[in-house]
């Protein structure tokens, strides 16, 4: 192994003379823990709750399989006895009230309280000087005759996502975690070789309900955080994707294009009915000469349309679940706007793509279950409103045969909301 195991023993009962131990808490279980008397009685419940979640982690790591959880995977991934001696040095760093031990492969009480979610224990600790930069080392099981060892994730590197151990129960970070960590000395800017930067992770996961990504951010920004010109589209995509205007706006302060490409254009982007600001997100960009076309687009998106993006929203949105529209307020309402804001900037509202029009993608939808009020008449009906083609002229010889059929399922109500489509 490539480094020295603390001892469990360390982490027994047994007390030197000049270590400063509280008596026992009220409501807090003994269990055989010694505690510094330093700990507050709510950083003892706390520590032996990260404990307790560490050893339940590492007895289902010990069993995996490739239906176990992702925390019991990542555990599973570090070599045995690693694994052990990060719950040892839980416990002395409880008994010393030193929170700058580490295990062997550099995990602190810091990083396993944010791995667990445990945000007050990691408040606590910050406070008393802990390390929010030392990233863990992962000691794999050895391949040959090496263990394998990688960086991991640093304390402050977790404060960004809202699922530090990979679950959703722990959703909630709070912008006052980050503020705190940076002024005990976190760098803003991550080490080399992880995949983001943290004010990607911060707007990436700007949408997880109860986290305030966009705050972040913002904060991040305040702080000095650089943003890389080879990095300059993919930041740009993940502030559209958050809805933020103000962080937009922001970064074409900074110098970056509004049209700088990452996996496709920002434009696309704009497409997140699950975000309130999804419409004025889309208003702004139209508003400032967004590119709109396809250039830049992953081929997969497919199409030969100037503006693909009308085709684009309305196949997504008339797809939308029964699920997704309960679970997300108003998502419906913000793509008919989305789509009604677009055409009245762009006004192609026969854009073809895979041989479709958007009226064709619309009317696909419709049959003899269709109900006047049915998300895909009224989309219908929107693009009936800015001229669409009703005869379906802009599409294939095939589609439009396919289509005859189609409508001739759809039942007279329907026909009452959309007369043009048998005027054709």
């Amino acid at each position: 192994m490539l480094f020295p195991t603390l001892l469990v023993a360390l982490c027994v009962a047994s007390v030197n003379p000049g270590d400063a131990v509280s008596p026992p808490v009220a409501g807090v279980p003994d269990e055989g823990w010694v505690f510094h008397e330093s700990w507050s009685a709510q950083d003892r419940r706390e520590m032996m709750e990260v404990a307790g979640e560490v050893e339940s982690l590492l007895r289902e790591a010990d069993e995996w399989v490739d239906t176990g959880s992702f925390e019991a995977r990542f555990w599973h991934l570090i070599a045995p006895a690693v694994r052990r001696d990060v719950v040892a040095m839980v416990r002395e760093t409880a008994r010393t009230g030193d929170v700058r031990l580490e295990s062997s492969n550099r995990m602190s009480l810091l990083w396993c309280a944010m791995f667990t979610g445990h945000r007050e224990l990691a408040r606590s600790l910050v406070l008393r000087g802990a390390d929010v930069n030392a990233r863990c080392l992962i000691v794999c099981p050895p391949i040959g005759e090496k263990d394998i060892l990688a960086e991991g994730e640093s304390p402050f590197g977790m404060a960004f996502s809202p699922f530090p151990g990979g679950s959703a129960a722990y959703a909630g970070a709070e912008v006052e975690l980050v503020r705190l960590m940076l002024d005990h000395g976190a760098m803003i800017e991550p080490s080399p070789g992880m995949p983001y930067s943290y004010l990607e992770q911060a707007l990436i996961f700007s949408g997880v309900r109860g986290w305030k990504g966009v705050d972040i951010a913002d904060l991040l920004l305040e702080r000095g955080a650089l943003i890389h010109p080879e990095e300059a589209g993919k930041v740009m995509m993940c502030s559209v994707r958050s809805g933020s205007v103000r962080i937009v706006q922001e970064l074409m302060e900074r110098g970056v294009d509004i049209n700088s490409k990452y996996d496709g254009a920002p434009v696309w982007a704009a497409v997140n009915f699950r975000q309130p600001h999804s419409v004025a997100m889309l208003q702004w960009l139209l508003d400032h000469g967004v590119d709109t076309s396809l250039e830049g687009v992953p081929a997969f998106y497919g199409g030969s349309a100037s503006h693909p993006f009308l085709f684009h929203l309305v196949e997504r949105s008339v797809a939308l679940r029964d699920g997704e529209v309960r679970l997300h307020e108003g998502v419906q309402e913000r793509a008919l706007a989305m789509a009604d804001a677009f055409l009245k900037k762009e006004g192609d509202v026969d854009c073809v793509s895979n041989r479709k029009t958007p009226l064709f993608v619309c009317c696909e939808r419709l049959g003899g279950q269709s109900r006047p009020g049915d998300f895909a008449v009224r989309m219908a009906r929107l693009m009936l409103d800015h001229g669409a083609d009703a005869s379906f002229a802009p599409c294939s010889a095939e589609n439009r045969e396919l289509m005859s059929g189609r409508l001739d399922a759809v039942p007279q109500g329907v026909r009452d909301v959309l007369p043009e489509l048998w005027r054709k």
